[in-house]
């Protein structure tokens, strides 16, 4: 895929391998030890279907793996993603600590399972919006 691709089902088809990653990961390892990598196919998998959906209304996303800002922008097209803003901010910075040497955010079963349940939920929330 080139950089900034506009293309919103390449961006949905990343998003949801990410998301299907991150399912399988858990349900098979379910080991603590995993628990920010899967975090981090979350936010990855969020990140990639809000790109997609402002890619899709015609707005060409600013790079960045910031899903506040990100849901933010998908607000001013539709406000019913609001719903999703306090969950994005949360998920927002999971990618960084199992791909960079600061520091592992330890993320609890608990929090894995609410990034799983708000991916899930969101890449079913976008792909409505783009059939309606």
């Amino acid at each position: 895929m080139k950089k900034g691709n506009p293309n919103p089902s390449e961006w949905f088809r990343i998003g949801e391998k990410e998301l299907a990653l991150a399912e399988a990961v858990f349900a098979k390892i379910r080991q603590k030890q995993f628990y920010d990598n899967i975090g981090a196919f979350c936010q990855q998998a969020i990140e990639k279907y809000l790109n997609g959906y402002l890619y899709f209304v015609g707005y060409k996303p600013e790079k960045t793996h910031d899903l506040d800002f990100l849901i933010r922008k998908c607000i001013e097209f539709n406000p019913e993603f609001y719903k999703y803003k306090d969950n994005c901010k949360k998920i927002s910075g999971y990618w960084i600590s199992p791909r960079y040497p600061i520091g592992l955010l330890d993320l609890s079963k608990a929090q894995v399972e609410e990034a799983l349940k708000t991916a899930q939920s969101i890449l079913k929330f976008v792909k409505a919006k783009i059939k309606s």
